[in-house]
Parts: structure tokens; sequence; C-alpha cells
């Protein structure tokens, strides 16, 4: 929410951000990324400087080349020294466009595997307390251009750079703007990597309409707040590995909230409570084929609301043998 260009209210004034802070002799971590080809994990280097961007991707053991960067804005941000503008009826602009990604586990500290058998198939679910996360902001894919010596920063929906700028204290700037960038950080918590079989989909819509469903099933099931919980999907290769679901807590260092996906009863009430609400929603034609905010939709999944499909969710969990 405070990427540069995005717009913060702070005593009842309306202040746009625009500077990444800067701390003398320091520089912000940058980092290289990239999905692996292979088996769809997100990987990550860090820039060492060596003119290297390959890595080994941690799933699967791959060298991939990571062709996109994020750097760590560390030290925090800076509103722009014009004049703010009074706050009004209207909700700040948002300028940023965040993904979560998961990264692999940290230490090899993987919980094991736990099978549950369905009418029609199994859920397999592995936990750990050090899934390692990459959060992302890309200016929902346009980045951003950053000065190597004020921090003025900007959206990157122009080919060139801005001719002229000034720095955070009103003077002009001559230093030279980064290439396009994202903002990005990484953190560990408490994953629960979630598996069905058999199922070998690999349509996008399907995945996260399903990975939305679950955490609206958990939430309610297991009485977590939303804001404590979120998710992403892992995609399987095109060789036929299927995709994952991986539930992780929000909350900073992890409460052990979808550590308890782990067992069975809480898992079987997620479950059923996902294919509830799924149900008694009114969204979409007969067959369920739509979304809204009563079922699927929230404000932090917007870059796939389009694809979302509770009728999806529906007939899967109830070949499954989730019905009734």
């Amino acid at each position: 929410e405070y990427a540069p260009d995005g717009e913060v209210v702070a005593g009842g004034e309306v202040w746009t951000s625009r500077y990444l802070e800067r701390m003398p002799g320091k520089e912000w971590p940058n980092y290289w990324y990239a999905d692996c080809p292979r088996c769809g994990n997100h990987v990550t280097r860090l820039d060492v400087r060596d003119g290297s961007t390959k890595a080994i991707c941690s799933v699967c053991d791959r060298e991939v080349e990571c062709k996109q960067s994020f750097v760590v804005p560390e030290f925090g941000f800076l509103v722009d020294p014009g004049q703010p503008a009074t706050a009004g009826g209207q909700r700040p602009q948002r300028t940023h466009s965040t993904r979560v990604f998961f990264s692999g586990i940290e230490d090899d500290d993987a919980g094991g595997d736990h099978g549950f058998e369905f009418a029609n198939g199994a859920v397999i679910v592995s936990t750990s307390k050090r899934g390692r996360l990459t959060v992302i902001n890309d200016a929902r894919g346009a980045k951003f251009r950053v000065c190597q010596s004020c921090g003025y920063a900007c959206i990157a929906d122009h080919k060139d750079p801005p001719k002229s700028h000034k720095n955070a204290y009103g003077k002009e700037c001559s230093g030279k703007f980064s290439t396009r960038v994202a903002l990005g950080y990484e953190f560990l918590g408490d994953i629960a990597r979630i598996r069905f079989e058999p199922c070998s989909r690999s349509d996008w819509g399907f995945w996260y309409s399903l990975l939305y469903a679950m955490i609206e099933g958990a939430c309610e099931a297991l009485d977590i707040d939303r804001m404590e919980i979120d998710g992403c999907v892992q995609w399987g290769d095109s060789a036929g590995q299927p995709a994952y679901l991986v539930l992780f807590d929000s909350v900073s260092g992890g409460v052990g909230h979808v550590q308890r996906l782990g067992h069975e009863e809480a898992l079987r009430d997620t479950l059923a409570s996902a294919y509830a609400k799924m149900a008694s929603c009114t969204c979409g034609d007969d067959e369920g084929n739509g979304s809204c905010y009563s079922c699927l939709r929230n404000y932090t999944n917007q870059f796939c609301h389009d694809s979302l499909n509770r009728g999806l969710v529906i007939r899967f969990l109830r070949e499954l043998g989730l019905e009734g």
C-alpha cells in the first residue's frame, strides 16, 4: 500500500508515496526471480554482483535462468514533498498489485506427508514451519523505475524514465534510473502444501477457484480471521506432475493456523465448509459458473477474478465425495 504512486491517508490528508528511502553506505537488496519451467516452483536468487542470474530450483534441482528482478525497500518509503490533498470520501488510489509465491522449504523442514482418503480420491497434506514465501509487487506488470541516487520511484508505464526529477528535499537530482524492477521481500512462515489425487488438471481457473474455496472453508471451519491466512498455487509441469495448493499464515512468523490442516478432522471440516459455502451462493448460472464477494472474490485476489468459478469447485468436491 506504500508503493510509489500510491496514495496514503495520514492526519486527514492524502499523500502520494514517491521515494524508496536510502541509508548512507547501504544498498537495497536485489533479487532475481523466475518460475521453474519443469516443476513450476518460484525460484529466487540474491544478486551477489557476480554477473550470473542462474539459480537452482529447490524442488527439482533444475538450473533456472532468472530474468526478472525485484528490490527490497527495507528502509521504508518517503512521500512526495508537494502539497497533500484533503482526504475526502473516496478510497485512496492503490497502484500495488501484490502476489505471494511459494519458493520452497528452508532446511528441509518438512513435517511429512499426511494422506486422507475420500470416497473417490485422496488429499495429501505436508506441513512446515519454515516455508519460504516471496511477496512481489510488479505494479500490475508495469513494474517501477527507481533513481539509484535519491530513491525517486514511479510506475514504469512509459518506455523512458522521467527526463527530470527532484529528490525528497525538493532539489534537482541527476541520478540514473534503474531498469524496470518490481518491489518485494521474502519471509519464512507456516505452510500447508496440499495435493489432490487423482487430479491432473492444469487450468488456471480451476486451481485458483479451489485455492480460495479452501481458504474460505478453513476460515469458517477453524475460526480463522481471513486476514491471517492466504495461499498460492505451485504449478506442476507439462509431464503430468500435479499442481499443489499452498496455504500459509499471513501473520509474521506464523501462528500455526495452516499447520492444523495436517490433522484429518480439520482438513475434512475445511473441505466440507468450502463445499457448503460454494453450494449456498447464488451467483452465476444454474450450474454456479461464476463468482462474487460472497464466495470466492476478495480484494487480494483481483488478479484472477475473471477466472474464479464456484461451479468448478462444487463439481470437483462432489466427485471427491464431499456432497452431504
